[in-house]
């Protein structure tokens, strides 16, 4: 059933886009009368799409977008030292700007404080620090700074990354005792019966059933259309794991016995068991990987002296993640989620502040659903960061309105970019509601830096960034939002991201036209999309996909997609929506 209705929502925005391109013809050429169009050796051809006189083409010396994570000249945001203490998170440190500086770091999360945070303080780990060279040089491994709180119960680091202490030893949640199934709690009423609810497939029916190894438990997982019952087992200590693992102290697995939260260790893939593997000054980690959604540790790996990062706060906004690749920790570009503001191929956004001025009240009047602490922590994280993505998508819509005019292109593509600016807003409205809603606190925006955004206005440098932004990044938010909305239990997070997902597709389809109509000026613009396609598939799928736990998949009930879901998503609208859309533009 999941399968058939996600199937629905790729093929109807397959038949939107090949709509919107389908629309696009030369009677919408520039009212400026010309068609710039050159051969591959750069020749100049003097058409004329509108029929005017040909003024001899453009040069073909205009190159192809920066490169994502390239040298900038400015770097990202980090913060000057360390900033405040790990307990009050002080002022966070002043904004750093070096283009080629070396590690440049937030001030340690904690309670509230001025400055910098990011959205430290909202259970994740969100500083927007880290290396402003663009991944390009290396730092020096650094210890952990214990944060107070995280989604998991890991030993979570200020930077991003899980530690993997020695001797660790998790904590088991007791099994229910006779009688107590059905009780009252997270996810479930107080009834040994079915909630009503999607259908249910079940392996167990209580923890005695999980007997195939130690620590069983009958869990629940709900992916917002059928709710899955099975057994899964924990480990307390290394011993039992296979070789080559260790157990991770994690918690939030929902018992279908009890329906409350669980906490066990889960064993996860190793290198190193422990810090003395690694060498000297060198600590067992695993960077946190969230890419929008919510952060978990993977596999833990030894530090390197040759390493680009710990966790994601070292790495710049362009390559915002740290992975593990060929014996060492680099950074690597993460996955574009909505319409991104980039600027020099760097991500731009805002530092999420105490703000009541962005906030969705509707969205704050609604009652908070029961959760554990780390759950709703989790959820809060996730809405702060999709607040500031629609907040800077603000400013994409801004600029790209700036583009068209001075591009000379027609009236209903300035309309739509103008129309597109007060959707995101109301987008960013709804994610602070939201995000202010679960973190039972005031969030939104700080400002947003736009020094250098409008760059050069040349056709192809603006179809470049369209097709990252627009094209490809909005096409798979529109597909991310509408499963997101079909997960979601909450009636208020569905019908937003209901809404959400309509307007992305409708951006996706101003971005189209866009192109579509800028093929029309210039010969070389399908070869770019189709090589901007090829590699955007290419990054996906070289990237390993994501497992799945019960954890992430216990938030999707509040809009938080899991990671593997997510990259499915972005997969789909890479190879199965845009394919064609890119065959009728070139055609």
């Amino acid at each position: 059933m999941v399968r058939k209705i996600r199937r629905s929502h790729v093929d109807q925005l397959s038949l939107r886009l090949l709509v919107a391109v389908s629309g696009v013809t030369a009677s919408v050429a520039a009212c400026a009368g010309r068609s710039d169009s050159s051969d591959d050796n750069g020749g100049t051809s003097g058409s004329s799409a509108s029929g005017g006189t040909g003024q001899g083409g453009g040069s073909s010396a205009s190159g192809g977008s920066t490169a994502s994570g390239g040298s900038s000249a400015r770097g990202g945001k980090g913060g000057t030292g360390q900033g405040g203490s790990s307990t009050t998170g002080g002022s966070g440190g002043t904004a750093a700007e070096s283009g080629t500086g070396g590690s440049s770091r937030a001030g340690n999360s904690g309670s509230a404080g001025s400055g910098n945070q990011s959205s430290a303080g909202f259970g994740g780990m969100g500083a927007l620090g880290g290396t402003t060279n663009g991944g390009a040089g290396n730092v020096k491994p650094h210890g952990c700074v214990e944060l107070d709180a995280h989604p998991t119960s890991a030993a979570a680091c200020e930077g991003g990354f899980a530690h993997r202490a020695p001797n660790t030893v998790c904590s088991l949640s007791p099994h229910p005792e006779p009688g107590a199934a059905g009780a009252a709690g997270e996810g479930g009423a107080g009834s040994a019966e079915p909630p009503p609810g999607p259908p249910e497939t079940r392996t167990c029916t209580t923890d005695a059933d999980c007997t195939a190894a130690a620590h069983g438990y009958c869990i629940r997982d709900d992916n917002g259309q059928t709710i899955t019952i099975g057994c899964m087992y924990g480990c307390k200590d290394d011993s039992d794991c296979a070789s080559g693992e260790l157990c991770s102290c994690e918690d939030g697995y929902l018992s279908d016995v009890s329906r409350q939260p669980l906490a066990f260790g889960v064993c996860k893939p190793t290198s190193c068991r422990d810090d003395e593997a690694c060498g000297p000054g060198l600590l067992c980690i695993s960077p946190m990987q969230a890419a929008c959604g919510t952060p978990r540790p993977g596999a833990y790996q030894c530090q390197t002296a040759d390493d680009e990062c710990g966790g994601p706060a070292d790495c710049p906004p362009a390559k915002s993640l740290c992975m593990y690749r060929a014996e060492h920790f680099v950074c690597e570009a993460a996955p574009i989620c909505g319409r991104p503001f980039l600027v020099e191929g760097a991500l731009r956004q805002s530092d999420a502040v105490a703000c009541p001025a962005w906030l969705d009240t509707a969205m704050t009047a609604e009652p908070l659903p029961p959760l554990t602490p780390s759950l709703r922590a989790a959820v809060a994280e996730h809405w702060v960061a999709a607040g500031l993505m629609e907040h800077a998508s603000i400013a994409a819509f801004a600029r790209f309105t700036l583009q068209l005019m001075a591009l000379g292109a027609p009236a209903d593509l300035v309309e739509g970019a103008t129309q597109a600016m007060a959707d995101e807003t109301r987008h960013a409205k709804t994610c602070f509601g939201l995000a202010t809603r679960y973190a039972e606190r005031e969030v939104g925006p700080g400002p947003l830096d736009v020094t250098g955004a409008l760059g050069a206005v040349e056709l192809l440098d603006v179809v470049d960034l369209v097709i990252e932004e627009g094209c490809i990044g909005e096409t798979g938010a529109a597909l991310e939002a509408q499963w997101a909305a079909d997960a979601a239990k909450d009636p208020s997070v569905a019908r937003a991201l209901r809404q959400i997902a309509d307007d992305e597709a409708r951006h996706a389809e101003l971005a189209w036209r866009f192109v579509a109509w800028a093929a029309t000026r210039d010969a070389r613009v399908g070869g770019r999309v189709q090589s901007h396609l090829t590699a955007a598939l290419a990054r996906l799928t070289d990237s390993p996909a994501p497992a799945r736990d019960a954890t992430s998949r216990q938030l999707m009930a509040h809009g938080v997609l899991d990671e593997r879901t997510r990259r499915d998503a972005r997969l789909a609208s890479l190879s199965e929506v845009l394919p064609g859309v890119v065959a009728r533009l070139v055609a």
